[in-house]
């Protein structure tokens, strides 16, 4: 039998979203909600399409790029005000 060639890690980046304006905000990311700010997250590196549901109701959109430089000590920050 052939073994299985090994698996490919893909590459991730850490984006954080923050910031008093952000507080409770719903996070969606490429449309699935993740959860709720603040908070840091792993995703895959590259383009990500990112919206908050702002506690107002307002909607805040967003276009990221992560790389694999976003660490969790320097990740890509979204701050709202």
């Amino acid at each position: 039998p052939v073994a299985p060639p090994p698996a490919v890690a893909t590459p991730t980046g850490n984006f954080l979203i923050g910031g008093e304006g952000a507080l409770r905000a719903e996070i969606w990311i490429d449309g699935s909600s993740r959860g709720f700010a603040p908070k840091l997250l792993e995703l895959p590196a590259g383009p990500h399409e990112v919206e908050l549901l702002l506690v107002s109701g307002a909607h805040l959109k967003k276009r990221i790029t992560l790389a694999e430089s976003n660490t969790p000590s320097s990740p890509l920050r979204w701050l709202v005000p």
